[in-house]
């Protein structure tokens, strides 16, 4: 009953056009629900009278076999759409054919389908020097998945460092046919890395300088020792006394500097 509107316009170009082609569901004998496809076709016999003349086959099954494709390209594109990180299709040409949405957002106002890798990535029209690391010639050349760090650009044109996952995809016949990208900006990440790195050099800087003062205070009290002995061993107002007292002297303010 639902498309019992279908028909009738398939119906009404046959008598309009002349030929048509539609499809429609029927309800078979016992409640069973069909799809089929009509073609039809107007003809007149001697008398000038119009007659329809046409045949139904049954598409049920590739029906059901389209919507499973249609559900499954609608699945794929759903767990693309799940990563944060652009994902990219490529042809052997760089075009790029298929996108999740993170990479859809790093194209801005441009169609993604209508740019290449070095459009989308590096912000040039024209693709990677040789001398520049590119996962996509990488791939093309060893078969193989490869990661590289890359500097893209993103959305607002400022400069990014990139993990790029790069994997070939290979055709019936064995070969390369397209190259998916994984973009994974790894930019923050190396900041703190690095400021970690800074952080552990001063303290490993400052484990040095306490151990080098601790040191540095034993033989200052060994020297201390031998001064305080001197003194109590001299005449007082000799010039041997002022030696030892001007060590003295010298050892206190060492150990000032070290703490």
């Amino acid at each position: 009953p639902d498309d019992r509107a279908a028909y009738r316009e398939g119906m009404d170009r046959i008598r309009t056009r002349g030929v048509a082609h539609f499809e429609f569901r029927i309800v078979l004998p016992g409640g069973p629900i069909r799809w089929v496809q009509g073609h039809g076709r107007l003809m007149r016999d001697d008398n000038d009278a119009m007659h329809i003349f046409g045949t139904i086959q049954d598409v049920t099954e590739n029906k059901m076999a389209q919507e499973q494709v249609r559900s499954s390209r609608t699945f794929l594109q759903s767990v693309l759409d799940a990563s944060p990180n652009p994902i990219i299709v490529l042809n052997l040409d760089r075009q790029i054919i298929r996108g999740n949405r993170a990479a859809h957002a790093l194209a801005g106002e441009r169609s993604l389908t209508d740019m290449t890798c070095h459009e989308l990535s590096h912000h040039r029209q024209s693709p990677c020097d040789r001398e520049q690391s590119c996962p996509f010639e990488t791939v093309l050349e060893t078969k193989q998945p490869a990661v590289m760090l890359c500097d893209h650009f993103d959305a607002e044109g400022h400069e990014r460092t990139v993990e790029v996952a790069a994997a070939p995809i290979f055709g019936v016949t064995g070969e390369v046919e397209n190259v998916v990208e994984v973009m994974r900006d790894i930019t923050d990440r190396l900041s703190l890395e690095a400021q970690l790195h800074q952080a552990q050099k001063m303290e490993a800087v400052g484990q040095l300088a306490g151990g080098l003062a601790h040191d540095f205070n034993n033989i200052l009290a060994a020297i201390q020792g031998y001064a305080d002995l001197l003194e109590m061993d001299l005449p007082d107002g000799s010039l041997e006394m002022k030696h030892a007292a001007a060590i003295s002297h010298a050892c206190n303010r060492a150990a000032d500097l070290t703490g």
